[in-house]
């Protein structure tokens, strides 16, 4: 118990800090951010929802960002800054407890500050990009497995909030998230876990259904990405 309420005050701590001192001091000059994410945001802020989407690029970001924008007014690249530091501060709890399972306490807390202090890392949360989320996801997924096979609590909601995360965050998570979600399955059929098997099966289509509805707006194939246009022979935007 006292383990988790250090968690928690550093989780806020870093997305605080991180958030904070990027919107405020950093200037972004990666692209990504600046001329594809930030507008991105703005336009789902204003309602401008053409503009606010796109097929390469999911929707859960420009959700995060556009509603952050559309709250308090801030930049686009203040609202990428802040969400990609939440992410990475939430990251920290499931890390902990993946690392702790795997190995011990005093590693666990270790490995936790090389996470925080490598610089692709927290460079990326600085720059306001996605991938300090792909982070989130993964963990949370391996958690709530693992919390599977030990027969804890939170194994479904971990792998479902996982598996939600990866395939409406970013299309090169998709195919990762159908082999994450397969395996979910057939343990949850080895160990009669119904339950998580009708959670992050639900999930993953639910989530699938969102971005492919997306794609055949913009494009008119009901496709997560349109890298899959290829496979039906059709030419991908």
């Amino acid at each position: 118990m006292k383990e988790i309420k250090w968690l928690v005050f550093l989780a806020v701590g870093v997305a605080a800090t991180v958030g904070g001192l990027a919107a405020w001091a950093y200037p972004v000059e990666n692209p990504d951010c600046a001329a594809r994410y930030a507008p991105m945001a703005e336009a789902f802020a204003r309602g401008d929802w053409y503009e606010a989407f796109h097929p390469r690029f999911c929707i859960l970001f420009q959700i995060l960002t556009g509603s952050l924008v559309w709250l308090t007014n801030c930049s686009g690249v203040a609202a990428c800054q802040i969400v990609s530091a939440a992410f990475l501060g939430l990251s920290v709890i499931p890390y902990w407890y993946i690392m702790r399972r795997v190995f011990d306490s005093a590693t666990a807390w270790l490995a936790v500050a090389i996470l925080l202090v490598l610089p692709r890392i927290s460079g990326d949360a600085m720059n306001g990009l996605r991938d300090p989320g792909r982070i989130l996801a993964v963990c949370c997924w391996v958690l709530g497995f693992f919390n599977m096979l030990d027969k804890k609590r939170g194994a479904a909601a971990l792998q479902a909030l996982g598996l939600f995360i990866m395939v409406t965050l970013k299309i090169d998570c998709f195919a990762p998230a159908a082999a994450m979600c397969m395996a979910t399955i057939f343990l949850s059929v080895r160990k009669r876990d119904w339950r998580t098997l009708v959670m992050c099966a639900s999930a993953f289509v639910v989530s699938s259904l969102s971005v492919c509805t997306m794609n055949w707006f913009f494009t008119g194939w009901f496709v997560p990405a349109p890298q899959y246009i290829h496979i039906f022979g059709g030419n991908a935007i």
